[in-house]
């Protein structure tokens, strides 16, 4: 599993690293922002996912909402 980067709509580059399958059928994923804003999600078949955790722009574990874009960006997985 490569990660993968894209553009998303707000301009911002940002990376997308799937790091395991969950047993649900799923996959975790890492998605990092441009300015180091970080997200771990468990993403679902459905397209649907939850934070497992998430880091703000200077490393720090903090609680950040997940940008709009995200949504999107995962939609587009292949």
């Amino acid at each position: 599993m490569d990660a993968e980067t894209v553009e998303a709509y707000n301009g911002n580059t940002v990376e997308i690293a799937p790091q395991h399958p969950l047993e649900s059928g799923g996959a975790r994923v890492e998605v990092t922002d441009e300015d180091g804003t970080k997200w771990e999600l468990d993403l679902d078949r459905d397209g649907s996912y939850e934070v497992v955790a998430s880091w703000d722009e200077t490393g720090t574990l903090a609680d950040v909402a997940v940008p709009e874009y995200v949504e999107d960006l995962l939609s587009r997985m292949g």
